[in-house]
């Protein structure tokens, strides 16, 4: 099994379908044959309880358990804290969690307590799905972190669209607080495939990174407007492909541009007829890339997708320096832009 993607559900308003949509998530990937585990961060443990369980009834929860990673103590075997709710698994909440809450908030660097909890559990399953508080503590701000996809539902009124821009105004803090600390450049990663890869294979404090999830074109016009020199961006092809296509909001529920971008570069390095239309139907990135092998237009594409991704970035960034590093699960490395490695240079200097 693939390392699973961990989707956090959230929004600061309340009332807008949270629980019930990572619920409701969790049981079609279930019927779609998915492996899925849902987490309960929120104290008030409503998820816990639509399941079924009372938070008495568990034994362990996300509050003991992000309590033990804050004293350094070993967590319990999972099959002591993880529920078997039929065919979705769940580690339940309870009012425990708002004194882990209160506890991070005295931790310094405490951003990643969840994602130390959820990462080794990846590989067992396909989808890991996250509720949250409807708030933007240091409990959703530990969920944002370890999120490779976030799920915002809104409901389409005044108080609920201003929930959705205080996740991006989440975000300007975090850039803020690095301009005035001095930093003239900085790393940009959309997600937690990113921070592992910059860690993993840069080796690079991830927490030197700020984690934009799907805003990049939002991080990127924050960037310039704060006077920063440069940016780097360092994700997944899967996300950073899409800004071959200007398209600046990388959530799937905007479009999904990924093999129309690949094929497009394929075919301008000549790729013709049966594979370009195999690669339009491609289900992941991944399989257009090992398309791309059998065909010889590996490097070639990807060198033009760097190309197109280095064209579109002024438009975001204008004058400040600009640029991207993409890479693979299965593949590693993939390519960068043409300033890339100048950034990198320079981020690892600032």
């Amino acid at each position: 099994m693939e390392s699973g993607k961990i989707i956090v559900v959230a929004n600061q308003k309340g009332g807008v379908a949270k629980t019930s949509t990572v619920r409701n998530l969790s049981y079609a990937l279930a019927e779609m044959g998915k492996k899925v585990l849902v987490v309960d961060f929120d104290p008030q443990y409503n998820l816990t309880t639509s399941f079924g369980v009372l938070p008495t009834q568990a034994p362990y929860n996300t509050g003991t358990l992000i309590t033990n990673l804050l004293l350094d103590e070993s967590l319990p075997d999972t099959n002591e804290f993880i529920q078997k709710i039929g065919s979705v698994d769940l580690i339940p909440s309870s009012r425990s969690l708002t004194v882990a809450e209160a506890n991070l908030l005295m931790t310094p660097d405490s951003n990643d307590y969840l994602a130390a909890l959820l990462n080794p559990l990846r590989l067992s399953y396909d989808y890991i799905i996250v509720d949250t508080n409807p708030s933007l503590g240091s409990l959703t701000i530990n969920a944002l972190t370890a999120a490779d996809e976030v799920i915002i539902p809104i409901d389409p009124e005044l108080f609920a669209l201003t929930g959705l821009q205080a996740l991006v105004d989440t975000i300007h803090v975090e850039l803020r607080q690095r301009r005035e600390g001095g930093a003239d450049y900085v790393l940009l990663a959309p997600g937690n495939y990113g921070a592992d890869y910059i860690k993993g294979a840069m080796g690079i404090d991830p927490a030197t990174a700020v984690m934009t999830s799907n805003f990049i074109g939002d991080a990127l016009e924050m960037c310039r407007e704060l006077g920063f020199r440069g940016a780097l961006l360092v994700g997944h092809i899967g996300k950073l492909v899409k800004l071959a296509g200007a398209m600046w909001n990388t959530h799937s529920r905007y479009g999904d541009c990924r093999m129309d971008i690949l094929t497009a570069c394929a075919a301008a390095e000549g790729l013709h007829g049966g594979a370009a239309a195999e690669m339009l139907c491609c289900a992941t990135c991944d399989d257009a890339l090992r398309l791309l092998k059998e065909q010889g237009l590996y490097d070639a594409v990807l060198h033009r997708l760097a190309g197109r991704i280095d064209a579109m970035l002024p438009y975001k960034c204008g004058d400040m320096e600009a640029g991207a590093i993409l890479f693979s699960k299965e593949y590693g490395y993939l390519c960068g832009t043409k300033g890339a490695a100048a950034l990198l240079r320079r981020i690892k200097e600032d």
